[in-house]
């Protein structure tokens, strides 16, 4: 283990609060300020990496631009330290992070709606500044004693004016990614974060992801592709939560929250609307959408009795009243049976003209003929003629033509126009078109050109509609298509389950004859080739574990410090035997068979077997590999715990690191020192190759 530094820059060093893939962060203590800042630096291993060290220093710049919003934390200082690392100063914060929220304290209903809103609002600020997280999950969400929520680790934050992205890399946590980061599409905006929020809403409610998976490939197969499990209560829909989860987590982006500050709102009003009414400790069902029971049907609503007619105004009891009355029965009874005995009569008599003189009748005067009196009297007078053609002999003479009514002449029937009837056509055709009813536009075309080809532009309304059918044509291919791609997608999965690796590389490979730039037919091939490998090949034995031998604990009291002490003026000498403390430490190093290269954590626990809770101050952690000098000694640092209860356990310190071959022979000793005169409890543990 590498011991702490003294100071870097300014920086008193105090402790290490924690360790991630771009540094290390320190508990550091600012003399000229007089506070205490959270100072990350860069890791070592990273830091003749020109592109991590500008990526690290834009953490620090996208940070700065977002000063002073309550829910990004805060960035106080920025420099080099003395071999030329960068680091950043960021304020101490107190409290936990969601993702220790989650499995140790679960927030209660009012909180978790609080939590997002207030992530929300900082990522709204983050992107108003045209800056996007890129990696919102649990553990770079904090919350602090007071409940105020920090954004964290803006570590592979992107600024809008100038990506640090590299074409295909993906960044990120495999559950909290949107389709279009795993997509690595570019252009990437803030409704990503909004995705991962949206993710992190349903574990909130629900207490697990919604794109549950066993492996990387399959997570990201489900977030492209499955539906979101619906939430549910006793087996019935939340209609108002469910549609705030399904619009986060659209997976087109346009189908998605248009920016953080929207759905913010609309959580809002969920929690002033339900908050003190739902129970704190409600946690929501996952069902899939086609089992969830629909919701009921309200009763019909009971029809009210008729209501009573209304008495009369005034008494109906004056004679002449009921005169009146029996006289207009009387008359209504005399028009029904005229009527009825009208409606009797054939109705040729009904309708037969009178017979009028011309005189009376005045001037004869033409009357208009409909198109039908005009086919009628047509056919008629054909009938005619072809008659009077056959009384003639050999139909040679030609019957003299008769001026029947010649002062009044009939008046001429108009013909329909052929080519008006042919431009209505030919405007019902183009509004077929334009409406998508292609069957219906040919007929009308092939209608018209029957009718008049002159009169419309036929061969312009022809070629619209090849064109349409062509374009229906490839739409039509392009739906059968999709529907392939499913059905091959389907038959991998299913291959995929039953571990018949073989058969689900050749169905992705026939989607990718039918799609090429399928993301999920690429995971999955490289999944199934991995797995295929992986089920061939046999891992090698485990190496034997260490024999670690942790010595006993050694409680040092505050009276072997000095001969005696002085009580109401007379010295008392120091008791021969010191007194036991009911306590142990325990040193973990897991795992046992660690080898170079490997990760390995090292756990410190205090067990408090007495009556009263003890109070840790400090923390010294001793550590000596092979030959090699001690390191840490007189480093002290603050425990992760600053008090155990009586006959409890807690831990006092917890890291991981990487196992170095240096260290397969080694000592470490830990001193813990306690408050209230008790002294300090010190344990060794040691290990042999």
């Amino acid at each position: 283990m590498q011991p702490l530094p003294q100071r870097i820059g300014k920086f008193e060093i105090r402790g290490k609060l924690g360790e991630g893939r771009m540094g290390v962060v320190y508990l550091a203590y600012d003399a000229v300020l007089e506070r205490e800042v959270a100072l990350k630096v860069m890791a070592t291993s990273i830091e003749s990496n020109d592109e991590l060290r500008d990526r690290f220093l834009q953490e620090a710049k996208a940070i700065a631009r977002l000063a002073n919003h309550p829910n990004i934390v805060s960035v106080n200082d920025l420099g080099y330290d003395e071999q030329g690392a960068p680091y950043i100063a960021m304020e101490r914060l107190h409290g936990r992070d969601l993702d220790w929220r989650l499995r140790h304290d679960p927030p209660k209903f009012a909180e978790k709606l609080e939590i997002i809103i207030q992530v929300l609002n900082g990522l709204a600020q983050a992107h108003e500044k045209g800056i996007v997280h890129r990696d919102i999950k649990p553990a770079n969400i904090f919350i602090t004693d007071s409940g105020t929520v920090k954004i964290m680790d803006f570590g592979v934050a992107r600024l809008a004016d100038r990506s640090q992205t590299q074409t295909g890399v993906i960044m990120g946590t495999a559950y909290y990614m949107s389709p279009e980061q795993i997509r690595a599409s570019k252009g990437l905006d803030g409704r990503s974060d909004v995705f991962s929020a949206g993710v992190i809403l349903y574990r909130l409610l629900t207490g697990k992801n919604p794109f549950e998976a066993d492996n990387v490939e399959a997570i990201f197969f489900k977030i492209l592709r499955a539906d979101t499990p619906e939430l549910a209560v006793d087996g019935r829909r939340v209609p108002e939560l469910q549609r705030i989860v399904d619009r986060a987590l659209a997976k087109n982006p346009d189908e998605r929250y248009p920016d953080a500050e929207s759905m913010a709102r609309d959580l809002q009003i969920i929690l002033n609307k339900y908050r003190g009414v739902v129970p704190d400790t409600i946690c929501f069902e996952t069902v899939d959408r086609r089992s969830i029971a629909p919701d009921p049907v309200p009763p019909p609503r009971p029809v009210p009795p008729p209501r009573p007619m209304p008495p009369p105004p005034y008494p109906v009891s004056f004679p002449w009243a009921r005169a009146a009355a029996l006289f207009v029965g009387l008359g209504v009874s005399l028009v029904l049976v005229y009527n009825f005995v009208v409606d009797s009569q054939p109705r040729d008599l009904v309708d037969k003209p009178t017979t009028t003189s011309v005189m009376e009748a005045g001037p004869l005067q033409p009357q208009p003929i409909t198109p039908k009196d005009a086919r009628d009297r047509d056919t008629s007078d054909a009938e005619q003629e072809s008659s009077k053609e056959s009384e003639l002999p050999n139909g040679d003479a030609s019957p003299e033509p008769v001026d029947v009514n010649p002062k009044n002449p009939e008046p001429t029937v108009d013909v329909p126009d052929t080519s008006s009837t042919a431009a209505t056509l030919a405007k019902d055709a183009l509004i077929a078109l334009t409406d998508g009813d292609l069957d219906r536009a040919r007929s009308l075309i092939e209608k018209g050109e029957r009718l008049s080809r002159s009169a419309a532009d036929w061969v312009d309304l022809r070629e619209r509609l090849q064109r349409a059918l062509k374009k229906r044509e490839l739409e039509k291919n392009a739906q059968d298509t999709a529907e392939a791609v499913e059905h091959h997608l389907n038959q991998a999965d299913t291959h995929m389950k039953a571990e018949r690796y073989d058969e689900a590389i050749a169905s992705y490979r026939v989607v990718l004859e039918l799609d090429t730039d399928n993301a999920i037919a690429q995971i999955g091939i490289a999944s199934a080739e991995r797995l295929k490998a992986a089920t061939n090949v046999q891992p090698p034995p485990p190496p034997p574990g260490r024999n670690f031998v942790p010595s006993v604990t050694v409680h040092e009291s505050p009276l072997s410090e000095g001969g005696g002490f002085d009580l109401r003026g007379r010295q008392v000498e120091k008791a021969t035997g010191e007194p036991k403390l009911a306590a142990d430490l325990l040193i973990d190093l897991e795992p046992a068979n660690v080898r170079s290269g490997q990760p390995y954590t090292l756990t410190i626990q205090l067990v408090n077997n007495t009556n009263a809770p003890l109070m840790v101050k400090e923390l010294e952690i001793v550590s000596t590999y092979g030959e090699m000098p001690s390191s840490g000694r007189g480093n002290r640092f603050p425990a992760q715990a600053e008090s155990v209860n009586p006959h409890s356990t807690a831990v006092l310190y917890q890291a991981e690191a990487i196992w170095k071959e240096k260290m397969d022979e080694g000592r470490i000793e830990v001193i813990v020192y306690l408050t209230q005169q008790r002294g300090s409890l010190r344990k060794s543990i040691e290990w042999e190759r």
